[in-house]
């Protein structure tokens, strides 16, 4: 159910169908008969700034501010605290600055090195990037390497991100990295730097984590130095 859209610049096109079971914004299935190439290049121009997500089991998630909110119950408690610390952390974040002291082109040069890919292999592939933070890398992905790019985090700092964001293939959504909101195998990539350390339990993140990346594809978690 989509309330409120927004135009936002979108010059690209497509060779097939993006979404592959349901087109949330003609609210209708997925077939060769009612959708075409032209409609996704159309879509990608309207951003859904408020609206509702409705899961087969008839569980409601609100999208708004841009950001579909794919918390469940469990995440409540987690979400306090994750608010007291992370989201503290990047409410006083300037946008553009260093995270960890890197720079952006270094961290570019660190991500490529960590999934052992050359740029032109990563053209159109899907990632999740898992615990993205400032949202910065992830916007990289999708300028410098035309990613398709899943940005989650439970922090609110997703919100700044979003706004900064001028990218149509940077999907900002707030979610739980020990409860990715994804289906199973469904990404190219799973990207998660400094964040399964941050949880409840490190082993349950990697396994949910792991299970979103198709059978051939990568992922990549990096933890911290003790």
């Amino acid at each position: 159910r989509v309330t409120k859209t927004e135009t936002v610049p979108f010059t690209g096109e497509f060779d097939k169908v993006k979404c592959t079971q349901f087109c949330a914004l003609r609210n209708c299935p997925v077939t060769s008969a009612n959708l075409t190439p032209q409609d996704c290049a159309s879509c990608y121009s309207q951003e859904i700034v408020e609206g509702e997500l409705v899961s087969d089991s008839g569980r409601r998630y609100p999208i708004t501010g841009g950001i579909p909110r794919l918390l469940s119950e469990s995440t409540a408690g987690f979400l306090l605290k994750n608010e007291r610390s992370f989201s503290l952390e990047w409410k006083y974040f300037r946008f553009g600055e260093r995270n960890w002291g890197q720079d952006i082109a270094f961290r570019k040069r660190l991500f490529l090195n960590a999934l052992g890919e050359e740029p032109n292999r990563l053209r159109g592939k899907v990632i999740c990037d898992a615990g993205c933070g400032s949202g910065l890398l992830s916007m990289e992905m999708a300028r410098s390497f035309d990613m398709e790019v899943v940005a989650l985090d439970l922090a609110t700092g997703i919100e700044k991100a979003y706004h900064e964001n001028k990218s149509p293939h940077v999907h900002f959504v707030q979610g739980s990295v020990l409860e990715p909101p994804l289906k199973q195998q469904v990404a190219d990539y799973v990207y998660c730097a400094g964040v399964l350390v941050a949880l409840p339990s490190p082993r349950a993140g990697f396994g949910a984590l792991s299970k979103c990346v198709k059978s051939k594809g990568r992922c990549f978690i990096w933890l911290y130095h003790p």
